[in-house]
C-alpha cells in the first residue's frame, strides 16, 4: 500500500513538473535560453503593434508586482506601470530594438545575467545603449529587472 502511495506521489510531482516546464516551453523557443530571452522576442515584435502592450501580454513574463530598476532608480513598479510606460514609449519612438542574442546571458539559480544592446530612435538621429544587469525570477517569472544603461555615442545601427 505504502508503495503504490509513494508511486502515486512521485507519478504527480513528475507531471506536475513537466507540466511546469511545458508551460515555460511555450513561451522559449531554442534560440531563447531563458525566460528574459523570451520576454524580449516578445518585445521586440510587439512594440511595432498597436495594442500588443497589455497587463495579460505582460503577465506571461512578469509577476503582478514586477519592478524596473535602470542606473539605481526604480522607474516601474506592477504591471499596470510596464504597460503605460511602454506604450508612451511606443507612441513617442520611430523604433527600438533589443539585439538579440544577447552579448552575454547566463542564469545562476533565479537570477539571470545579461549584457546586450538596444537600439532605438529614429533612423537620422539613432541611439545605441549597452546595457548590462540581471533579472531576478519568481516561479519562472520576471520579478525585478536591474540594468545600467550606459548611452554610446557615433554608432549606427
Amino acid at each position: 500500500m505504502r508503495v503504490l502511495i509513494l508511486t502515486a506521489v512521485l507519478a504527480m510531482t513528475v507531471a506536475s513538473g513537466l507540466a511546469q516546464r511545458s508551460a515555460q516551453a511555450d513561451q522559449m523557443s531554442p534560440q531563447d535560453p531563458t525566460v528574459l530571452s523570451a520576454m524580449f522576442r516578445w518585445w521586440n515584435g510587439a512594440i511595432d503593434q498597436d495594442g500588443a502592450f497589455t497587463r495579460d501580454a505582460f503577465a506571461r513574463y512578469y509577476t503582478d508586482d514586477a519592478r524596473l530598476v535602470i542606473n539605481n532608480r526604480l522607474v516601474l513598479n506592477g504591471l499596470d506601470q510596464w504597460v503605460s510606460h511602454f506604450r508612451r514609449i511606443q507612441d513617442e519612438t520611430e523604433y527600438v530594438e533589443i539585439r538579440l542574442p544577447f552579448e552575454e546571458e547566463f542564469q545562476a539559480g533565479d537570477k539571470v545575467f545579461t549584457h546586450h544592446i538596444i537600439w532605438s530612435g529614429s533612423p537620422d538621429r539613432p541611439d545605441k545603449m549597452q546595457v548590462m544587469g540581471y533579472a531576478e525570477l519568481k516561479n519562472d517569472k520576471i520579478s525585478l529587472i536591474n540594468f545600467v544603461r550606459v548611452p554610446l555615442t557615433g554608432s549606427q545601427p
